[in-house]
């Protein structure tokens, strides 16, 4: 091989080599930028989203835990569950729009089994412990959604694919 041939390719070696680390160092800085932006999205659309989350479930947290109240140590009356169902309605009304699918899911399926199953049973059910202690087990499962929602439980991982909403959630990464 002649001596041009070889310095050539060299050179031409050298450019392929810069051109690899001119890519590599660009992707690095996209990847960077891109994370920047996703962070700013983030905070530009989680922020008034958690404003209005904070200002309509306490209302929703009140009537779950009034309702619990009342299973531990009032009567439940049908009087009182209609009123329940009907401000519960009123609640998903205005403010579903900001609730996540599973706790929109959970409070669904509490506000169908008030209806079916709650409204038409006779009040002598409510005196069973084993169907109260399932009823507030229920509902404190949905309290804990919601607390999950309001950012109660969140907690930053170093591994950015670990993020944990719910105390469950964190359990279930944090466990060997």
């Amino acid at each position: 091989m002649s001596p041009e041939i070889t310095v050539a390719l060299i050179a031409f070696g050298g450019v392929i080599v810069t051109a690899l680390a001119s890519v590599l160092v660009t992707l690095r800085s996209l990847r960077a930028d891109l994370r920047k932006l996703d962070v700013q999205v983030q905070v530009n659309y989680a922020g008034p989203l958690l404003e209005r989350r904070h200002a309509a479930y306490p209302r929703l947290y009140r009537l779950l835990g009034d309702f619990v109240k009342e299973l531990r140590f009032g009567k439940v009356t049908r009087n009182y569950l209609v009123s329940l169902r009907d401000s519960l309605e009123e609640w998903d009304s205005a403010n579903a729009v900001l609730v996540e699918s599973r706790t929109q899911r959970m409070l669904y399926d509490f506000r169908k089994r008030l209806i079916t199953e709650l409204l038409p049973a006779d009040e002598t059910v409510f005196s069973s412990r084993e169907f109260r202690d399932a009823l507030r087990y229920e509902i404190g499962e949905l309290e804990t959604a919601l607390r999950g929602e309001l950012g109660v439980y969140v907690v930053e991982f170093t591994d950015s694919t670990k993020k944990a909403i719910a105390f469950e959630t964190i359990r279930n990464r944090t466990e060997p």
